[in-house]
């Protein structure tokens, strides 16, 4: 029977780690990014399982909507490929983005923020009136 190498995969894919090791030039490139996106251009992040590729585009989703941007994320599988396939799937992402986008929604955002800040005691009154 073959002996296989160890895998580099761990679990725990795309938990954050105490310290993103050696990313901060990445990091720092897409901020400036991000702060003027006058030269808009496409990234492209390749590597091995395991060495933090979700872990990176996470934190930097996490800056990108910091300074307001506003972030589809989609895992594209093989079946993806098939034109139709792709166009639902991003026609699906787009509608979600949009609909966090509407001012019902942000609305209904801040006042659920705004409850969860006050004593329990208003949270129940404002529990029961509904």
């Amino acid at each position: 029977m073959q002996a296989w190498p160890p895998s580099p995969y761990r679990p725990g894919n795309g938990i954050d780690p105490p310290y993103l090791g050696d990313r901060e030039e990445q990091i720092e490139a897409v901020r400036a990014f991000l702060k003027d996106a006058r030269n808009p251009r496409n990234v492209l992040i390749t590597g091995l399982r395991g060495v933090g590729k979700t872990v990176l585009l996470n934190h930097l989703q996490g800056e990108a909507e910091g300074l307001g941007w506003l972030v589809i994320d989609r895992e594209f599988s093989e079946p993806d490929a098939e034109p139709l396939a792709f166009a639902n799937a991003l026609l699906t992402d787009v509608n979600r983005a949009l609909r966090r986008l509407s001012l019902s929604t942000r609305l209904k955002e801040r006042a659920a923020n705004l409850l969860q800040r006050r004593p329990s005691r208003l949270r129940n009154t404002a529990t029961n009136m509904a």
